[in-house]
């Protein structure tokens, strides 16, 4: 069986808000070869039409809405790095820009980016600027990233753009790793605990309950032990139905705008991983705005875009006085220290770089000592989380055998 993967070029449709559908079939030509594959068609005749055009008979087929299949795809930040950085190389050796991208889509192996390099050469034949082709992709692409192009596009240096711009993904992608990889562990940790403690309640102190029946008046700890197991066992529904309607208000609130802001400022409040919430955003803000300011935008422009590429809510609704002062002829320094979101340290940085007119080189090196001070935070985080798990637990798995063992002993003396 020759297994192959059909793809109608439907980009001026789905532009157009039409939906499209994703057929999954299988097939056989005249010759009795057998295939299976995908085919993208915006209805059932327009998919059967295409088939019989290339001589291939349906068998089967199972239809989806394509929305459901690359709706909201983003492509990550490691594909974004090999992507900018390989088409810089190419660039930079004088081939064609149409031509880079259909390399890249030639080599892609992920089938939904492949189909969008595919959109993406596509649009270039047809004459479509490839900043503007970036943002039909139904946001696949960050407004980060095309900002950058359509720079380097009127500046006639797309190939420096896309080294810089690999540089800033490979920053963020080092850093994330080395979050996620240090945040691993106490992870993994806490789900063993809860899973042991569920383990304790559901299997283990329902044994004891039953020893316990016959047994007088109990020890206050181990009535509350048996109280809290026979509630888990009897009313786990009623718990269960309590937790999925507390996540549903929840995921209401998360939609208000008003409440979202409040938790975005929360994030940055709390203890410990408040600091560590505001490094990150302040080391993403400084190497942005560096990145943007290398490229000759305006600094109004330059805040719009990274204020789209924070992740929080309350700094993006701070950015937009900052946004407001800067209007005013403010420096970006004093605009900076007005909001009160960001480390003085930056705004301090900011103002030597723009005293020194080597605003750029301040920007970097600041994103770069927050880069450090974000991994020190991390590792200071594992540090304490690691202990304080291991001693809850403790605590826990203790104060349940303390509140077996001392009936069990009475029960145990009873009958020598």
């Amino acid at each position: 069986m020759n297994d192959t993967i059909i793809k109608l070029n439907i980009n001026f449709k789905r532009r157009e808000g039409r939906k499209v559908k994703l057929f999954t079939y299988k097939a056989k030509d005249s010759k009795g070869n057998m295939y299976k594959g995908r085919l993208q068609a915006e209805d059932s005749e327009t998919f059967f039409n295409y088939l019989q055009q290339k001589q291939i008979y349906c068998l089967s087929y199972r239809e989806t809405n394509h929305k459901t299949f690359i709706k909201e795809y983003r492509i990550s930040i490691k594909q974004l790095t090999i992507f900018c950085r390989q088409l810089a190389i190419m660039l930079e050796s004088d081939i064609p820009l149409i031509k880079c991208i259909y390399i890249l889509y030639q080599q892609e192996k992920e089938f939904k980016f492949k189909n969008i390099l595919k959109n993406v050469y596509e649009d270039l034949q047809k004459g479509i600027e490839f900043s503007r082709s970036l943002k039909l992709q139904k946001r696949a692409f960050p407004n980060l990233l095309i900002s950058m192009i359509r720079c380097g596009e009127e500046s006639g240096t797309l190939d420096l753009i896309l080294e810089r711009m690999a540089k800033h993904y490979e920053s963020e992608n080092k850093l994330q790793n080395k979050v996620k990889n240090a945040m691993a562990y106490p992870i993994i940790l806490g789900g063993i605990s809860f899973l042991v403690i569920l383990i304790l309640l559901f299997l283990v102190v329902p044994t004891f309950v039953e020893m316990f029946a016959d047994y007088g008046e109990l020890p206050f700890s181990t009535q509350l032990l048996m109280a809290i197991s026979n509630g888990i066992e009897n009313y786990w529904g009623i718990i269960l139905l309590i937790n999925v309607i507390l996540l549903g208000i929840f995921s209401l609130l998360f939609k208000m705008k008003s409440f979202k802001q409040w938790i975005d400022q929360m994030k940055l409040t709390l203890p410990i991983i408040g600091r560590l919430n505001s490094i990150i955003l302040s080391a993403r803000f400084a190497e942005t705005t560096a990145t943007l300011y290398a490229s000759g935008m305006s600094l109004i422009s330059i805040l719009d875009t990274v204020q789209g590429i924070m992740n929080n809510m309350y700094i993006h609704s701070k950015l937009n006085h900052v946004k407001q002062e800067v209007t005013k002829g403010v420096t970006l320094s004093n605009a900076i220290r007005q909001v009160d979101v960001f480390p003085l340290m930056l705004s301090s940085v900011i103002l030597i770089g723009e005293e020194s007119g080597s605003l750029e080189k301040a920007l970097h090196k600041a994103a770069a000592f927050y880069h450090e001070e974000a991994e020190s935070a991390v590792q200071k985080i594992v540090t304490l989380l690691e202990p304080s798990m291991i001693m809850i637990l403790g605590i826990i798995v203790a104060s349940i055998i303390s509140a077996i063992l001392p009936p069990m002993y009475e029960m145990m003396g009873s009958i020598g």
